[in-house]
C-alpha cells in the first residue's frame, strides 16, 4: 500500500482519501489494544497539526491523515520506526538542499515514509 502511495504522491502529489481510509479498515481488523493505539495516533495526530501550523503547511493533509493511520496501525512500534522515517528524511532533504540550494522546495513525502518503513522491516526482522 505505502509503495503505491508513494508512487500517487510522487506523479500528483495527494495522498487519496481511500487508501487511508482501506489501511484504517485493515487496522481496525488487526489492531488488539484500541485504546493504546488510539492514544498513539491522537498523539500523533496533535503533532502533526502542530508542525504544520508552525510551518505554515509545511506538511500535507493526506500525509498528516496518512501517518496518523499509520501510527494507529502500529502503535507502540511507530516510536521505532519513526527513527527510519527521521533518518531517510534527513538524507533526502540534505541531498534536495544542496542541489537546489533552497529551503522552500515542495517534496512528496510518502516516499520517504515507505523507505523508512522499508528499512525499518529490514532492520528489525531480517537483519535483527
Amino acid at each position: 500500500m505505502l509503495f503505491h502511495l508513494s508512487y500517487i504522491d510522487i506523479k500528483k502529489r495527494e495522498v487519496p482519501n481511500s487508501a487511508v481510509l482501506t489501511l484504517f479498515l485493515f487496522s481496525l481488523l488487526v489492531v488488539r489494544d484500541y485504546s493504546e493505539h488510539f492514544f498513539m495516533s491522537l498523539s500523533c495526530f496533535a503533532v502533526l497539526v502542530a508542525v504544520s501550523i508552525i510551518t505554515r503547511g509545511g506538511i500535507g493533509g493526506g500525509d498528516i491523515k496518512l501517518i496518523t493511520v499509520l501510527s494507529f496501525f502500529m502503535g507502540s512500534k511507530f516510536y521505532e520506526m519513526i527513527f527510519f522515517i527521521s533518518f531517510v528524511m534527513m538524507v533526502g532533504f540534505v541531498r534536495i538542499f544542496f542541489k537546489d540550494k533552497s529551503l522552500r522546495i515542495e517534496v512528496p513525502l510518502v516516499p520517504y515514509i515507505f523507505l523508512g518503513y522499508v528499512l525499518w522491516i529490514a532492520v528489525k526482522y531480517i537483519f535483527p
